[in-house]
């Protein structure tokens, strides 16, 4: 076994758990009868429901106490606690409560609270005023022969209680009936299913469009779970700005139980941070010279919602682009570029999370990263193919982006242990390279299908 070979081994499993932090922090005990025992833990922080952050601990054979978890929380999240309690009207210091000791039964060591002597801060974040009737939503789920994944995925939407929520789920040319008869026997109220026979998650997404109704519209991937105040969070971050017309939200993963989905984590995973942001392309941030071309660092596909009006009027998803053609992704990369080179507005929602289950072998995740690069590639070619005027710009940005994708410390690279196999960043590499030519295909083959298949037009309402 090669050193490269044995320190992967110790990256998985890590427990994965939630901490409301407004209570007292339970202790996490290591779990017993485990072929694998958890090395880790990561805690998904909450302040009144609100995800502020995560927060990553080794857990020891005898589990990790609440005193330690509590500082641990209260170092590494101070300043968002701090933003969320000045919110809330709340002046307190940023520490945590604990119930001390992981042992079984065990007295509390100490009491660490926001306000000496206190159990829990008494102050609730109150849910964002999202208009009475509140507006219309419709959530567009594309699945392949997942059945059970995306029931899970429907079942969270609805769990969610926002009035008059429509989900339709567009089975993308599946082997069997296995999803429609899932779909159909589950009865499940305000669920359609449709089916789209063209490969293509684009296509997929687009018949999703066409047949929606909500003015607001939001598109999940069939595996992931919707956290309860996740609907309120997609409307919250249209009704409190009309220049937004896209918002997207967290992906957090739902399980790290094997190597590869902590590989997928060091990667840069999905996690694009806790703190709401929006990029209004009139006043693009300082120290970001890389924008609006690295949109992707404010969201992906799998969790994303538009103002109808703004989607249509881009045409919908790039069908050349995405899951199922040779592109293999890019499609969500040029919609939030044309949402904002539109003018408007693009808002990253922190409360607008979804866990997401990521793929749990090392094979899959080659040829994952692999599609991860090549959709890249695909996603820049297609934005200069489609406007010139863009060759300019990128090319003042292009030693930037060279030092952005291959420098260790960049932002894109710094979660990366010094152990991460060379292999997944070169075949990355390899995917970027040939994106160009994987668009270029995609598009010669859209085009050959067309004249005998025109795609049906969008409709704004």
């Amino acid at each position: 076994m090669s050193h490269e070979e044995a320190g992967r081994l110790v990256r998985a499993p890590i427990r994965v758990v939630d901490l409301e932090i407004s209570d007292r922090i339970p202790a996490i005990l290591a779990a017993r009868g485990r072929e694998l025992p958890a090395v880790g833990v990561r805690a998904i922080v909450r302040l009144h429901g609100v995800p502020i952050g995560l927060v990553d601990a080794r857990l020891p054979e005898l589990g990790v106490n609440g005193d330690d978890l509590a500082d641990l929380v209260s170092a590494q999240l101070a300043e968002a606690i701090a933003t969320h309690l000045r919110e809330d009207g709340v002046d307190a210091t940023a520490r945590v409560p604990s119930d001390g000791s992981a042992e079984s039964g065990a007295p509390a060591k100490r009491w660490v609270g926001f306000r000496e002597g206190t159990a829990a801060l008494p102050v609730c974040r109150v849910r964002p005023a999202l208009g009475s009737p509140p507006p219309a939503l419709s959530v567009v789920i594309p699945t392949r022969d997942r059945a059970d994944r995306v029931l899970a995925c429907v079942r969270s939407a609805l769990a969610t209680g926002y009035p008059g929520l429509e989900i339709v789920v567009v089975d993308n040319a599946p082997s069997s009936d296995a999803t429609e008869l899932a779909i159909a026997e589950a009865g499940l109220p305000g669920v359609r299913y449709i089916r789209e026979p063209r490969a293509g998650t684009s296509r997929a997404r687009n018949l999703g469009l066409r047949e929606s109704c909500g003015n607001l519209v939001a598109f999940l991937d069939d595996d992931v779970l919707v956290d309860p105040a996740w609907a309120a969070a997609v409307v919250h971050g249209f009704v409190s700005d009309p220049k937004v017309d896209c918002v997207t939200g967290p992906i957090v993963a739902a399980e790290l139980e094997t190597e590869a989905q902590v590989l997928i984590e060091e990667y840069g995973g999905f996690d694009k941070g806790f703190t709401r942001r929006v990029l209004d392309p009139a006043l693009p941030p300082a120290g970001a010279p890389l924008l609006p071309y690295i949109v992707g660092t404010l969201g992906s596909g799998a969790n994303m919602a538009f103002r109808r009006p703004a989607i249509i009027g881009l045409g919908g998803f790039d069908v050349a682009l995405g899951g199922g053609t040779t592109s293999r992704g890019g499609e969500d990369l040029a919609a939030f570029l044309g949402i904002l080179h539109g003018g408007s507005r693009l808002a990253y929602e922190p409360s607008m999370l979804v866990r997401h289950y990521h793929h749990r072998s090392y094979a899959r995740l080659r040829r994952v990263l692999f599609g991860y690069g090549l959709g890249l590639g695909a996603y820049l070619a297609r934005t200069v193919i489609t406007d010139p005027r863009h060759v300019a710009a990128m090319g003042r940005r292009l030693p930037r982006g060279v030092a952005y994708m291959f420098d260790p410390g960049s932002p894109k690279n710094a979660k990366r242990r010094s152990d991460y196999p060379r292999e997944l960043t070169v075949r990355e590499w390899l995917g970027l390279a040939l994106g160009p030519i994987a668009y270029a295909t995609a598009r010669l083959r859209v085009a050959r299908r067309r004249g005998d298949d025109p795609e049906p037009e969008l409709r704004s309402s």
